[in-house]
């Protein structure tokens, strides 16, 4: 309202100024004729005009400014990275080298990709897999007596680190039938259906009982997929890419893997056999040895012989 107010006033200055109500009317020059006086006088209007308008646009300019709402360009969001400190390798990166990878010394022709990365693939594939269902046998001898163990299992494995255990067959004859579950890396019991006529009760056990585990001592979950993952991590293992075999007809490469402290599931294993699938970086074995050469007889060796990957397994595939 200001603004108008401003502005008729200045029209009404003006015009009172053009037709002469100032005390300076407008000069004509005495030599030009009244239609010359005319045009003059219209020229002089013409730039009031022109001179209200710009006062106008300032007016406007000004009012618009004590008005204005300042917009505050926003910080474009930052989506989260979700970090994992192991780095991922594709397949074929193997698969170009078919041929078991000799020793060199000179590192200019040693393989792009490395045993140790080629470990923290298998190691990260663990966690990401969504469920597997596996077919297992199991043999182990113990480091302190002649005693040997052997069972055949069927395993179901999800990324909650959910495991289940059927007992198939075994050389303990009173294990046979038996059903166990357990989450790897939580708390140290185990549920377990014993099998036979005791089936219709569940009981607790001890992950390292000799009755459903390793005579060796270890516990159930320091050898399934998560307890390899969990101790593999540690970069004091070295791992190198050795050649390939099949297990069940299947085409597997193998790593040697050795640590450069003391092994931390047993300080008497010295080297190591992790055999995987090239394409899915599924494990599809292992074995230990007590001694650095791995073609003498391993005292614990684990054989996935099939498997079969899914998202999710069915409800109650856990319960026992």
């Amino acid at each position: 309202m200001k603004k108008y107010y401003i502005l008729s006033s200045l029209l009404v200055l003006s015009f009172i100024t053009a037709c002469g109500g100032d005390k300076t009317p407008i000069e004509v020059p005495l030599d030009v004729s009244a239609s010359s006086k005319a045009e003059a006088d219209n020229q002089q209007i013409k730039k009031i005009l022109e001179s209200l308008n710009a006062i106008s646009s300032k007016l406007d300019k000004l009012e618009s400014s004590k008005n204005q709402t300042v917009v505050v360009s926003s910080i474009p969001s930052i989506k989260p990275t979700t970090l994992n400190p192991i780095q991922s390798i594709k397949p074929n990166e193997i698969i170009k080298t078919p041929e078991p990878i000799k020793p060199t010394s000179s590192p200019t022709s040693a393989p792009k990709v490395t045993g140790r990365k080629i470990l923290d693939t298998i190691i990260s594939n663990v966690y990401l897999v969504g469920a597997v269902e596996a077919d297992l046998e199991n043999f182990e001898k113990s480091l302190d007596s002649n005693k040997t163990s052997s069972y055949n299992m069927k395993l179901y494995s999800e990324k909650t680190k959910r495991i289940r255990i059927d007992i198939l067959e075994s050389s303990n004859s009173s294990s046979v039938g038996a059903k166990i579950t357990y989450v790897s890396g939580d708390a140290n019991k185990v549920k377990v259906r014993p099998p036979g006529a005791l089936s219709i009760i569940t009981t607790e056990m001890e992950k390292n009982d000799t009755r459903i585990g390793g005579i060796n001592g270890y516990a159930l979950d320091q050898t399934d997929f998560f307890g390899m993952a969990r101790r593999f991590v540690d970069t004091n293992y070295d791992a190198d890419l050795t050649g390939t075999t099949k297990i069940n007809g299947s085409v597997v490469y193998v790593l040697k893997i050795k640590c450069k402290t003391t092994n931390n599931l047993d300080k008497r294993i010295k080297s190591e056999l992790l055999y995987f699938d090239p394409k899915t970086f599924v494990i599809r074995g292992w074995e230990a040895f007590t001694t650095e050469d791995t073609n003498l007889e391993s005292f614990y060796r684990l054989t996935i012989k099939n498997y079969k990957i899914s998202d999710i397994f069915p409800e109650g595939t856990f319960k026992i």
